[in-house]
Formats: C-alpha cells, sequence, structure tokens
C-alpha cells in the first residue's frame, strides 16, 4: 500500500473510530438495593471494508494490528470486570468511589501505554 493510502487508513481510524480512536471498550457496573451486581461492557472495533484489496503482508499486518488491539481492549474489559468484583465484595459500600478508581486506571493504562501503542498497537501496512 503506497504511503497516501496508508496515511488516509490511518485518517479514517481516527476520524471514523469511536471517540477519535483505533477501539474503545465502555463498561458499566450497576446495582441493586440488595447488592445484585451487573456489569455491561462493549468494545468496537475498527473493520477493514476491503480486506481483499490488500496485498498478503498488509492483511498479516492488519491482523497483527487487531490482535494487538484487541489484547490492549481486553486490560479495559479486565478493569471493568475487577471494578465489579470489588463493587460486589464491599457489600456496594463505596460503590462509586470503588468505580472511580478503576476507570482511573483504565486512563492510567491509556497514558502509560499511549493507548496501547507501546505495547505494539500499530498499524504497519
Amino acid at each position: 500500500m503506497d504511503a497516501l493510502k496508508y496515511t488516509e487508513m490511518l485518517n479514517q481510524i481516527k476520524t471514523r473510530g469511536p471517540k477519535g480512536h483505533a477501539a474503545v471498550t465502555e463498561w458499566n457496573v450497576s446495582w441493586d438495593w440488595k447488592c445484585r451486581v451487573s456489569l455491561d461492557v462493549k468494545t468496537t472495533y475498527p473493520q477493514h471494508v476491503n480486506l481483499e484489496g490488500l496485498s498478503t503482508s498488509q492483511k498479516v499486518s492488519w491482523h497483527e494490528f487487531l490482535s494487538k488491539l484487541r489484547l490492549h481492549e481486553n486490560f479495559h474489559k479486565f478493569d471493568g470486570i475487577q471494578a465489579a468484583r470489588d463493587v460486589s465484595d464491599n457489600w456496594c459500600l463505596g460503590a462509586r468511589f470503588i468505580i472511580k478508581y478503576w476507570i482511573a486506571q483504565s486512563e492510567i493504562l491509556d497514558l502509560r501505554t499511549d493507548h496501547g501503542r507501546t505495547d505494539g498497537v500499530v498499524l504497519k501496512l
């Protein structure tokens, strides 16, 4: 793929991706008055609409990118899982503070890894 098409792909990921990123994991912990805790997790990934148009090496690069991206997003998912566990383990006492803590952990992960780039979430076409 030439430089222009590569640049276009990166721009499309930035402009069309969720919240300006390649992927986003959103989680929500909720509980009721009996402290029945539930977790809802949604991860949105990019989709390539023309994989057939890529060379073999480009396809390999795309799949490596997605693999590293999935691993990174799983760390965010883990933060949601841990938040739900901590809320449950503490009988919902301080639930909002627990959730804020795990949200902060996800933000720290992105700061520490530059949204996964230092962990290999880099598109190399």
